[in-house]
């Protein structure tokens, strides 16, 4: 008979109604193919067992592997290790004996167990089953829905790519007159002439995934288009530098030489990933029905780029509303004049302390003084210019620093380099200054520790804020 593709109307019709058409696994050779493909076993063992089976030869050698609960020999007889595995079984055993329960309990257990108790262990054992089918219907479906929601996505990304405007166009790269050489001169010219890096990239970058994304081609795509490890500084490079860009250009020349050698044809729309349903173990030769199921895609072509397009549409969630948290507002510093001469202010600092265990600590202080001079264009400090926005600060303790002011981010915050008005101190801490986030420290040896420490990391406690 021959294979499915060779048949012809003429020969179905012939041979319909016959087992050859309605039984997959009449042949030795569709049964071999069978049990090779279910079991995953090996030739050789697929053809013992259709042998065995064609010669009727499982009724003559199936008693030998039959079990058999009839005791060979008597304990007399039996051998040591015999009658030790015989004492195992019989100890197991005791614990529903008649010495150990009772007779009358013995035989309550051994009817609940024929009656009620076999029939509650059946169904037990039926509802698992049927919970295991559900769960595993409900895995397969929610596989077939995740793979759905890929092809959508990756028919949303093609539809994107199809947009780019290729470095080199698609109807040089499949020209065979054109060389490589000239295409990549071509590349080179068209990447010199972008004005920046960042075109550059881009430009690089959406030529490949036009190609990868849009026409489907995922040989040709990279294992990294950038990298900021390291190891790949000198090869890779991160993106936008100039090691990146002659990554991204030496992949794109690679690309057009698999392209005009294996003769690829550049489409000029998107496409779309087929998705098939899994195929399962044939049955000797695959019917008509079932080739053209197997065949059938989850979703038509139209549906999926409807679909993509309209997961086009939908608003794309940036980082920062996927934040767990918002950010407050923090208002605007004051302006940097000198209005703010003479102003008391705490300035939160880091310091670090030795307990007395060798161990150290570290801890933010709210440290108090008073502006007494404003920066100017013109003002230097140390054979540095400062510029303008800077204040400096006569700290209660002595020591004068001059502080940055003008920075958003630093006003009226707790982390180191913050700083604010000290009328607003109670306001900045919630409500409460003398909050204290190392509260599981001991005072007397975190003070012992800074009186050790000759006065390292600070003065008088009184005038320090802990944070």
């Amino acid at each position: 008979m021959p294979s499915l593709s060779n048949q012809t109307e003429d020969m179905m019709a012939a041979f319909s109604g016959t087992s050859r058409n309605t039984n997959g696994c009449e042949s030795y050779f569709g049964s071999i193919k069978y049990y090779e493909n279910l079991f995953h076993c090996s030739v050789a063992n697929a053809n013992g067992v259709v042998a065995a089976q064609v010669d009727q030869l499982f009724d003559v050698i199936s008693p030998k592997y039959i079990g058999r609960t009839g005791r060979r020999v008597d304990d007399a007889r039996a051998s040591k290790s015999t009658r030790r595995k015989r004492r195992r079984q019989t100890a197991r055993a005791g614990r529903c004996s008649a010495a150990a329960l009772g007779a009358d309990m013995e035989s309550a257990v051994w009817e609940v167990a024929r009656t009620t108790g076999g029939a509650e262990y059946a169904a037990n054992a039926h509802a698992d089953e049927h919970e295991a089918d559900e769960a595993s219907c409900a895995k397969s479906k929610a596989e077939e829905e995740k793979a759905i929601e890929d092809q959508i996505d990756k028919t949303a990304k093609a539809i994107e790519k199809i947009n780019i405007t290729p470095l080199v166009a698609d109807a040089d790269v499949m020209n065979p007159r054109k060389t490589l050489a000239s295409l990549q001169k071509q590349l080179e010219t068209a990447v010199a002439a972008l004005p920046s890096t960042a075109a550059k990239t881009r430009a690089l970058k959406g030529t490949l995934q036009r190609w990868v994304d849009d026409m489907g081609f995922a040989q040709l795509k990279p294992k990294e288009y950038a990298s900021a490890k390291p190891e790949n500084a000198q090869t890779i490079g991160k993106e936008g530098t100039d090691v990146n860009i002659a990554h991204l250009t030496s992949i794109c020349i690679a690309a057009m030489k698999e392209i005009k050698e294996e003769k690829l044809e550049l489409v000029n729309e998107p496409v779309v990933p087929e998705l098939h349903r899994r195929a399962l173990p044939q049955l000797g030769t695959a019917t008509l029905t079932r080739v053209a199921l197997e065949s059938e895609q989850l979703r038509s072509l139209d549906e999926v780029r409807a679909a993509a397009e309209e997961r086009r549409k939908r608003p794309r969630p940036r980082s920062s509303q996927r934040a767990a948290r918002p950010c407050p507002e923090r208002p605007p510093p004051p302006e940097i004049n000198d209005q703010l001469l003479k102003r008391r202010v705490v300035v939160v600092y880091e310091m670090t302390h030795k307990k007395r265990d060798g161990s150290s600590l570290t801890r933010s202080y709210w440290c108090p003084g008073v502006i007494d001079k404003v920066s100017t264009a013109t003002t230097t400090f140390a054979g540095k210019k400062l510029g303008l926005g800077n204040v400096h600060i006569k700290f209660d303790e002595g020591r004068p620093e001059w502080l940055l002011a003008n920075r958003t981010s630093f006003w009226r915050a707790t982390k180191p380099g913050g700083w604010c008005f000290e009328e607003d101190l109670q306001e900045v801490m919630g409500g409460d200054g003398d909050d204290d986030d190392e509260s599981d420290v001991d005072e007397e040896e975190l003070e012992d520790a800074e009186s050790d420490s000759g006065g390292e990391s600070g003065e008088d406690e009184n005038n320090w804020g802990g944070i």
